[in-house]
């Protein structure tokens, strides 16, 4: 992956950032992955989930396909996956998955020698990281702006910790990590892919393995059991409220209301009042 590919996914990420929401990122090919905060909740979203990853996705396969000369589809077709993460200890959880999603591929052996877009060196430094635009697709006269700078955020629920205490137990974290991937790669006798063989490789090169699919497709994570199936009863209760209000908006009547959350809403449906409080 060369510089203009691997400025191109953080240019968007802080343009986007500027319209909805806050994000923390790190591009593995072949997907997309990070944490976004949308009003007062957190999700790990896996390529997609509304106006925000639409904008997103749409804006960096546009750039990357005109740097790579593409007009095909840059992102795979499969449905977006968008994971509700309850509490600090699941938003931790992920930040941390995340961020060492490369050595856990064992791709390399350390988080630091990971040659593409990280946000490693920001989460522990608190810098930030000013992106220009890219060259060959925006108009040099457009509306986008000359630069976007990005900004980490921690997620909600540490506030009460000092930088120096946040930077030790996300180090803590990521080294035990490192050396899990370690004792796997010992155990089984394999090695890392390495910088040299990433950086070699070509945009149009493919796996040759076969990726499992129709596995768990989970909605929220939450390590908490009691908590999780409250979430869980809440999100079915959802899901059976939202049909409901659809098959009697489908057989004519127009003054449903739908339940709040039901995506869309806005000119089209009428939905319930935000709730003060979400389950706790």
């Amino acid at each position: 992956m060369d510089e203009r590919g691997r400025e191109a996914p953080l240019r968007r990420a802080g343009r986007a950032r500027r319209r909805l929401c806050r994000a923390a990122r790190t591009l593995i090919a072949p997907r997309f992955t990070y944490l976004v905060r949308f009003a007062t909740l957190w999700f790990a979203v896996i390529v997609g989930s509304v106006e925000f990853l639409a904008h997103l996705h749409k804006m960096i396969s546009k750039a990357m396909n005109s740097l790579r000369g593409r007009w095909e589809n840059f992102w795979a077709t499969e449905q977006p996956n968008a994971v509700y993460l309850v509490e600090p200890a699941d938003r931790f959880a992920k930040l941390v998955y995340l961020l060492a999603n490369p050595i856990a591929d064992h791709l390399v052996d350390r988080i630091s020698d990971w040659p593409g877009a990280c946000s490693l060196g920001m989460h522990l430094s608190g810098a930030t990281k000013t992106v220009k635009r890219p060259r060959g697709f925006f108009r040099s006269n457009g509306k986008m702006p000359d630069a976007v700078t990005l900004r980490i955020e921690r997620p909600d629920g540490f506030e009460e910790l000092s930088e120096v205490a946040w930077v030790a137990k996300l180090r803590d974290a990521l080294g035990r990590e490192e050396q899990r991937a370690r004792e796997e790669r010992r155990v089984s006798g394999r090695g890392v892919l390495g910088r040299k063989a990433i950086l070699g490789a070509e945009p149009t090169d493919s796996p040759k393995t076969v990726e499992a699919r129709r596995e768990l497709r989970p909605q929220l994570a939450c390590i908490n059991k009691r908590r999780r199936l409250r979430e869980l009863a809440a999100l079915i209760a959802f899901r059976a409220q939202r049909w409901t209000a659809l098959v009697r908006y489908l057989v004519g009547e127009r003054d449903v209301l739908f339940p709040h959350g039901t995506y869309r809403v806005r000119g089209r449906f009428r939905s319930v009042p935000d709730p003060l409080a979400t389950c706790a």
